[in-house]
């Protein structure tokens, strides 16, 4: 069999790859906060109106 070792792969191939996986990430991150803002916002602002006020 041919099986492929570590020190056979092209570093520039990994780095492409991890770059590529670490985009992926980060517009996952995007999206979900994106995502998230219609229930974020209006708890933050309710919390905001609670301190401010001091009533529950």
């Amino acid at each position: 069999m041919n099986h492929k070792r570590f020190w056979d792969e092209d570093l520039r191939v990994w780095a492409r790859q991890c770059l590529a996986d670490l985009v992926t990430l980060v517009l996952f991150v995007a999206v979900f906060m994106t995502l998230t803002l219609p229930v974020v916002v209006p708890g933050l602002l309710l919390w905001w109106f609670q301190q401010i006020t001091g009533r529950p």
